[in-house]
C-alpha cells in the first residue's frame, strides 16, 4: 500500500490557493509534487508539470510515475510558459525570483480569465508591482513559515486594482495578518532597518531615500502591529 502523498507547508498552501480547478499549469515543478497531489485529491482534471530544465523533470517522471499519474500530469521542458499549451485555467508559478516570475508573465501572458497562484523567494516587490502595472489585483496574500524561513504566496486575477502607492508594492492590502505574515513583516523591518542604518552611518546626501526608508519602516510596523502574536 503505498504512503499518502503529503505537501511541505509551503505547497499545501500553494494548493490551497489553486483550490478546485480545471487545469494546472505548474511552472518550476521540480518533483511535481504540487500537480500529482492537486490531481490525487481531485482537485484539478489534468496538469502540465514544466521546468526549463530536463533533471528536474527527470524526477517529477518519477513522481508521476510512483503515483500512477502518467495519463493526467503531463510533462513539459518549457522557458517559462513559452511551450505549455493555453488550455490551462489556473497557473502556479513558484520558487524562483519576483523578477523572473514577473519577465514569465510578460513574455506569454496568460489568459485574462486565468488565477495566478506565485510564489517569489525574493524581489516581491517587484513582482507585486508588475502586478498591478499590468492589471492585476492581488486578491489574497499570505506568507507562510517553513523550518526558519518565511514565504509569501500570491493570488492574483485580471482586473482593476485599487488605486496603490508604493509601500504597496512591499505588502499589498489583500496581507493577511496571521502569526506567519509577523515572522515574515519581522524579516522585512530588519532588512530595511539595515538599510536605514547604513544611509545614517554613511551620512548620505541621498535624502530622498533616507526618507523612503523611513516612511517604509513606519508602514511595516504599523502593519505588524496587526498580526497575530505569537503564543
Amino acid at each position: 500500500m503505498k504512503k499518502q502523498l503529503t505537501l511541505s507547508p509551503r505547497l499545501a498552501l500553494l494548493a490551497r490557493f489553486a483550490g478546485q480547478c480545471g487545469i494546472l499549469a505548474d511552472v518550476g515543478t521540480d518533483h511535481a509534487l504540487l500537480p500529482v497531489w492537486m490531481c490525487l485529491q481531485g482537485f484539478c482534471q489534468e496538469a502540465f508539470a514544466c521546468d526549463i530544465r530536463s533533471g528536474p523533470l527527470v524526477r517529477a517522471a518519477k513522481t508521476v510515475r510512483v503515483w500512477g499519474m502518467e495519463s493526467r500530469v503531463q510533462l513539459i521542458l518549457s522557458d517559462g510558459l513559452k511551450s505549455v499549451p493555453r488550455e490551462y485555467d489556473t497557473l502556479v508559478v513558484a520558487g524562483m525570483g519576483g523578477e523572473l516570475i514577473a519577465r514569465i508573465l510578460s513574455e506569454s501572458p496568460p489568459a485574462a480569465s486565468v488565477r495566478l497562484i506565485l510564489q517569489p523567494m525574493s524581489g516581491e516587490e517587484v513582482l507585486r508591482e508588475y502586478l498591478y502595472r499590468s492589471g492585476h489585483r492581488i486578491e489574497q496574500e499570505q506568507a507562510v513559515c517553513e523550518g526558519d524561513k518565511s514565504y509569501i504566496v500570491f493570488l492574483a486575477c485580471a482586473g482593476t486594482s485599487d488605486p496603490w502607492v508604493p509601500e504597496d508594492c512591499f505588502l499589498s492590502p489583500a496581507f493577511i495578518p496571521d502569526r506567519a505574515g509577523r515572522y515574515y513583516i519581522d524579516r522585512l523591518i530588519a532588512a530595511h532597518r539595515k538599510r536605514k542604518n547604513g544611509l545614517v552611518v554613511a551620512r548620505t546626501s541621498r535624502m530622498e531615500e533616507l526618507e523612503w526608508e523611513e516612511r517604509l519602516l513606519a508602514f511595516l510596523e504599523q502593519k505588524r502591529n496587526f498580526c497575530q502574536e505569537d503564543n
